[in-house]
């Protein structure tokens, strides 16, 4: 298989118990491969159960490897404790496309989802849905 430079950038940020992932696409099966990698470390810190929020900027579509890639690392998550996601997709021109490559990982995993045009909503839902320890 022919390998390629890693396409696409994120940033991973933990707080109040929340995965928070800011994200640039298109990505291929090289960038999910290094997201992956650190996902994994950033997911060592939180206690079940957690939230995540990811902010996609532009056309963060995925190739057929990348949405794979995604299904694997996902599907991790959900068993280390992932309880729900919010979506935020900014300045997209294929946001419907990219919605339907998001929900078919999330539904086929049956990861509770929900789409949000701004950060402030999809906070708020995320913490009514998985409210912070106490």
């Amino acid at each position: 298989m022919l390998r390629f430079a890693p396409h696409g950038e994120y940033r991973i940020v933990i707080e109040d118990n929340t995965l928070w992932v800011e994200a640039k696409g298109p990505f291929n099966i090289e960038i999910v491969t290094n997201y992956a990698a650190d996902m994994e470390q950033a997911v060592k810190q939180m206690v079940a159960p957690w939230r995540q929020l990811i902010v996609l900027h532009q056309n963060g579509l995925f190739t057929p490897e990348a949405i794979k890639g995604m299904h694997s690392t996902i599907s991790h998550r959900k068993e280390l404790g992932l309880a729900a996601s919010a979506i935020v997709i900014i300045d997209a021109s294929a946001k419907f496309a990219i919605e339907m490559q998001v929900s078919g990982v999330y539904d086929q995993l049956q990861v509770r989802h929900q789409y949000f045009d701004t950060e402030q909503l999809a906070r708020q839902w995320l913490f009514e849905v998985v409210p912070p320890a106490s």
